[in-house]
């Protein structure tokens, strides 16, 4: 357990410490889109450490863990793909202009989720006598102006903004990606631990069976999507540092960030 807490403190002050660098400073859609991931690694491990700390106490914290651990699992798997798409790119000799053109689409559609389903509840809220026609007008307008740039131009006349981007993701597109690749199939198992602590955020009968296993049993689960973590954090500095024009700062904390990656998996072989 010590050991756990341990790894959950140094993601949390790493990725603390790269997204105050940036505090201030102009960034751009790819820096944007792996500080956001960064800031989810040290809001989860902000929380989850303390939760570690109590759950010898109370096993009842384990419920909020696997809530908080699957979003993470999720993010992980969204920076494996990003990961995947640079590799691609690469292998396809694509420019320096093309490959940043394609990155940013991809970090634009999954920035983009939330907002259709949103637009959406917005539209039904009316049809279901819960919002005027003023009301609804108002929120399109709110809507388009605070993410202006993931819709085509907006008028500014109510009506309901159109997205840029229309592609929809979710985990099992973002697995069936991995798992198709030879070299990243084993990595696409990550998605077990996804659906493992999905059945914590879904109300269904497997739910009693994955909460009430041992806790001897749970923790062999956190010790490894821990380790999961680690190569998440460090794939994300990796490719902040290659879109942050050779950053010295970040730099430093890619070469720390693999540092401990590398250490991590080095003790786990010596047992």
């Amino acid at each position: 357990m010590d050991k756990l807490i341990k790894h959950l403190e140094f993601l949390q002050l790493s990725s603390d410490k790269t997204c105050q660098y940036f505090t201030g400073k102009e960034i751009n859609t790819i820096q944007f889109f792996c500080l956001g991931l960064l800031r989810r690694i040290d809001d989860t491990t902000t929380s989850t450490k303390v939760l570690f700390e109590l759950l010898p106490i109370n096993n009842k914290h384990d419920f909020s863990i696997g809530i908080m651990f699957r979003a993470l699992v999720l993010d992980t798997l969204i920076s494996m793909n990003l990961y995947k798409l640079i590799k691609d790119l690469k292998a396809d000799k694509k420019s320096p202009e093309e490959t940043e053109e394609a990155i940013k689409v991809f970090c634009n559609t999954f920035l983009s989720d939330g907002l259709n389903t949103t637009l959406n509840h917005i539209q039904d809220a009316e049809t279901f006598d819960m919002k005027t026609p003023a009301e609804t007008a108002q929120a399109f307008k709110n809507m388009g102006h605070l993410y202006k740039s993931f819709f085509d131009n907006y008028p500014d006349d109510g009506t309901r903004p159109n997205l840029k981007i229309k592609e929809i993701s979710n985990a099992k597109k973002l697995f069936q990606n991995l798992a198709k690749s030879n070299e990243l199939k084993e990595i696409s198992k990550v998605y077990d631990i996804y659906a493992y602590f999905s059945k914590y955020d879904h109300f269904g009968i497997i739910y009693f069976t994955a909460i009430n296993e041992p806790l001897s049993i749970k923790l062999k689960i956190y010790k490894n999507v821990i380790e999961i973590f680690i190569a998440h954090h460090a794939l994300i500095h990796e490719i902040l540092s290659e879109f942050s024009s050779n950053d010295t700062f970040i730099n430093e904390q890619k070469r720390l960030a693999n540092q401990y990656l590398m250490s991590s998996l080095n003790k786990e072989n010596c047992k």
